[in-house]
C-alpha cells in the first residue's frame, strides 16, 4: 500500500482530514455554500473560499468515514486521498464524467 508521501509528493501538501459518509462516486470534492445567496449573505461561500485558499499550498485532504450516516464498516477508516483545487463559487461543469 502506498504511503501518503508517495501519493502527494510531500506530507506538507496535506491540508487535513474530512469526515465523509462513504467513498467518492465522482472525481470532484465540493464544499457547499452556506446561508441565503439571495440575501447576499457574506458567509455564503465562506467555507468553500477558505478551503480553496488553503489548497494553494496544501492540495490534498484525507477522507475518513464519519458522521451520523456512515456505515459501521467505514467508521473511522481512511477512505481516500482527495485533491482539492483553488476554485470555488458558482461554476458550470467543465469536464465529462465517464459513464
Amino acid at each position: 500500500m502506498p504511503t501518503f508521501e508517495e501519493v502527494t509528493g510531500s506530507l506538507d501538501k496535506i491540508m487535513g482530514v474530512k469526515a465523509v459518509w462513504g467513498r467518492s462516486s465522482e472525481p470532484v470534492m465540493c464544499f457547499g455554500s452556506r446561508g441565503d445567496e439571495a440575501l447576499k449573505n457574506p458567509g455564503h461561500f465562506q467555507q468553500a473560499r477558505a478551503t480553496a485558499e488553503k489548497a494553494i499550498l496544501r492540495q490534498y485532504l484525507v477522507t475518513i468515514g464519519g458522521g451520523a450516516e456512515v456505515s459501521s464498516d467505514l467508521r473511522g477508516r481512511v477512505l481516500e486521498v482527495v485533491r482539492v483545487t483553488g476554485v470555488y463559487g458558482k461554476r458550470k461543469l467543465s469536464f465529462a464524467i465517464p459513464p
